[in-house]
């Protein structure tokens, strides 16, 4: 009986019955797994405060730009007159528009490389768990 038990093994797994595929301990995969989660919750944050700053200084922006270009129309006087308070406006705005282009370019790339590192090192210290836990194994 104990032969035909073995036949019918050996059919049912294809002939690989001897063959053991790597052990994992599960505990540790489901925690590597809660890290990398984790990781990726801390950059949608860090991403989100990012663009949150972008859209204040935007707005911020616009609504010195939109106070200029105002007050240079509602002061009055005559077409020459407010023609160049708008032409000073549009400079001036212009001027502000570029420093914070640079401004929010710098912004930008310095909250990309700490998000660049923080997944790096999220992704790095996966690899590294999970090659520590295939070795127990």
């Amino acid at each position: 009986m104990a032969t035909a038990t073995s036949t019918n093994d050996a059919k049912t797994t294809g002939g690989f019955s001897g063959f053991h595929g790597p052990k994992f301990d599960p505990d540790a995969l489901a925690s590597s797994y809660k890290k990398n989660l984790e990781i990726w919750g801390l950059i949608n944050k860090m991403s989100m405060e990012v663009f949150n700053g972008i859209v204040k200084l935007q707005s911020a922006l616009w609504q010195e730009t939109t106070k200029d270009m105002a007050s240079a129309i509602g002061q009055g006087g005559k077409p020459s007159e407010i023609s160049q308070r708008i032409s000073r406006a549009l400079r001036d705005c212009t001027i502000s528009a570029v420093n914070n282009s640079k401004q929010l370019s710098d912004i930008i790339m310095a909250n990309s490389n700490e998000i660049f590192g923080t997944f790096s090192k999220g992704l790095k210290d996966s690899f590294d768990n999970f090659k520590a836990t295939a070795q127990k194994a």
